[in-house]
């Protein structure tokens, strides 16, 4: 089973680091996914965003997607317009090579 730590959310409440979630994102990411899945407002009408990332909420994705921004794993765009996300942009030299370590860990299991 995969590590799962506990970290605070934004607000002070609890939310848990789901590593499965970071891999789903990454490898999104390095499958030259779109960033609009990863927008508040976006629609997953045809499933794409549930087939690409999973069953996670909003929220986890978001909270997700800012840890692996902030240690500098993905490279972020602002955007800016009737709301304001932080989307996920590519992966980093950083992110390559971390998706690579998590692959070659699976594998020896």
């Amino acid at each position: 089973a995969l590590p799962i730590y506990t970290v605070f959310f934004l607000l002070g409440e609890k939310m848990k680091l789901n590593m499965k979630l970071v891999q789903k994102i990454l490898e999104y990411l390095e499958s030259d996914g779109h960033s609009y899945i990863f927008e508040k407002s976006y629609t997953d009408d045809f499933g794409t965003r549930k087939e690409a990332l999973g069953d996670f909420t909003y929220e986890e994705i978001k909270y997700h997607t800012i840890l692996l921004a902030e240690d500098g794993l993905v490279k972020t765009i602002e955007y800016i317009g009737i709301e304001e996300y932080t989307l996920p942009e590519r992966l980093t030299m950083k992110g390559h090579l971390y998706l690579e370590k998590i692959r070659k860990r699976n594998q020896k299991r």
